[in-house]
């Protein structure tokens, strides 16, 4: 067999991939551009640029980029979810999404991956990955399904198909990393295509995604209901916050603004619940214990779920981050405001995902009465299933986090869904499956901007059967005061036991093993 070097010099990749490569219906698809980058470099690789076409209809291509080392590759390839409504490539490199997975290392590409994304099938308007007006595109079905999981196995396909013409064999071992929606995508991807993915990596996952929808356009009920008088201004959230993070502070040996030791705070909510009282008037504390109550779900016969929980406020869960900016807070920039991430996307989510009609005023939304269509997008778009059968027989591995500062996506919903997974398996979900929960970490940056080399732990896990028990995190924005924290797979956690915080080894797993 040639060198890798040498069959990129004889045999061009195909301009086309024909639809009986893919699994799914397609038409096919076409490579536009593959171009020689950073060829003076140290690792120089290629660039694909492609589009998988329709099956039919009005659907438009799920658009692709890949990069094909060209001499260092290891024989994996990295698949990377994206965020948000997708819509757009993700950047794959030191920044942006699932950066945070290969922290203090070398980029995927540099490392030796065959790296690639897509933006799920339809091109989002300018703004970033999660503008509410990006929801349009659910009006198609094909488009929807594309969004909801099909493009995962699509977009795998069509890679694995240029990888096998690149390098002459197939990828020994096929991962998949995301955040958010992309932590989604990662779920999907070991619920729906086993057989494609040897290991998955779910960030801050949107796990009941219909469920946060309810929940998120529930917000902006309660809090124009609620009116001025209960309105939070930013200055006034950060004292009642810092309050309740002081309260608990130290529950793990260790005063540095991090709660690790969640069972120790959840005892103390009484405690917390009266700080937060003592900060907030009485219309703002009700309009936050109604923000932060379970959404109910039991009367329209939601699938694998009873209620969503709502944010741990009384654990330090904050409801706005305004180093985020206002469009990623939970309460709105002003009293007469129905805005703020969480109810902008959720509105926009329950019409055009849910009811799929883009005149549908969701402050009419009545669960009850669109059950069915609560019911059908919930198991068109859900990652709620607990069912990794096929994953984890074949030897898969998952690996999960979550921050506790999540202003999006509540951390308990995480916990709840992995212990229902334990709650199946059993004693076996370590054998397949690790949970880590990240004290400190938001929807982004929060107090503790996570970065820690999870995909070398997920690779050393499907290769060497190395379990991780642990992995470092550090905080990417290196702030003062902060320190590398050993995260340690749910229950546990990291408790300081003396010496330099900033050593790692100053820390000891406490709680129960997993």
């Amino acid at each position: 067999m040639s060198t890798q070097a040498e069959r990129w010099g004889e045999t061009p990749l195909p301009s086309h991939i024909p639809r009986d490569l893919i699994d799914l219906p397609t038409g096919g698809a076409e490579v536009d551009l593959v171009s020689e980058e950073d060829e003076d470099g140290p690792d120089p690789y290629w660039l694909v640029r492609g589009r998988i076409l329709p099956a039919g209809g009005t659907a438009e291509p799920i658009r692709f980029e890949a990069r094909l080392p060209r001499y260092t590759w290891n024989g994996r390839m990295l698949q990377v979810g994206g965020g948000g409504f997708d819509g757009s490539v993700p950047l794959m490199d030191r920044v942006g999404v699932g950066s945070e997975q290969w922290y203090g290392v070398p980029t995927p590409v540099e490392q030796g991956y065959v790296v690639y994304g897509s933006d799920s099938g339809h091109s989002a308007p300018a703004g970033g990955l999660a503008q509410p007006e990006q929801a349009t595109f659910a009006l198609d079905d094909e488009m929807l399904a594309n969004f909801a999981h099909e493009h995962v196995k699509k977009v795998h396909d069509v890679v694995a198909a240029l990888v096998r013409d690149a390098y002459g064999t197939s990828a020994e071992h096929s991962y998949f990393c995301g955040s958010s929606n992309g932590g989604r995508e990662a779920l999907k991807a070991a619920q729906l295509y086993p057989a494609d993915f040897d290991g998955v990596i779910a960030g801050y996952p949107a796990i009941y995604w219909v469920a946060m929808g309810l929940w998120g356009s529930r917000c902006g009920d309660i809090v124009q209901r609620a009116g001025a008088d209960a309105w939070i201004g930013p200055e006034l959230w950060e004292r009642a916050e810092r309050a309740v993070v002081r309260t608990l502070d130290g529950l793990d040996g260790l005063e540095d603004g991090l709660v690790c030791n969640l069972a120790a705070a959840s005892g103390r909510r009484d405690e917390t619940l009266s700080v937060l009282a003592g900060v907030l008037s009485p219309h703002q504390l009700d309009l936050v214990s109604a923000i932060a109550a379970p959404y109910d779900l039991k009367g329209i016969g939601y699938p694998l779920a009873d209620e969503y929980p709502g944010p741990a406020v009384e654990l330090g869960e904050p409801l706005r981050d305004d180093s985020n900016l206002v469009a990623i807070n939970v309460l709105p920039s002003s009293p007469t405001e129905r805005d703020g991430l969480v109810t902008q996307f959720a509105d926009d989510f329950l019409s055009y995902l849910v009811m799929r009609d883009p005149g549908f005023d969701p402050r009419d939304f009545d669960a009850g009465a669109h059950a069915d269509e609560l019911i059908a997008a919930a198991r068109l778009l859900d990652a709620s299933s607990t069912d990794l059968d096929g994953f984890a027989h074949r030897g898969g591995k998952l690996v999960v986090y979550h921050g506790t500062y999540d202003q999006l996506i509540a951390f308990p919903a995480t916990i709840r869904w992995f212990e229902a997974l334990a709650g199946r398996y059993g004693e076996n979900t370590s054998d397949f499956a690790r949970l880590f929960v990240v004290p400190g970490m938001g929807h982004g940056i929060g107090a503790f901007d996570m970065g820690a080399d999870l995909l070398g732990a997920l690779d050393e896990w499907v290769c060497a059967g190395t379990a991780p028990d642990g992995v470092v995190a550090y905080d990417r924005q290196g702030r003062e005061g902060s320190h590398p924290l050993p995260l340690f797979a749910y229950p546990r956690y990291a408790r300081y036991s003396g010496g330099d915080p900033a050593n790692p080894s100053s820390y000891v797993a406490a709680g129960p093993r997993p």
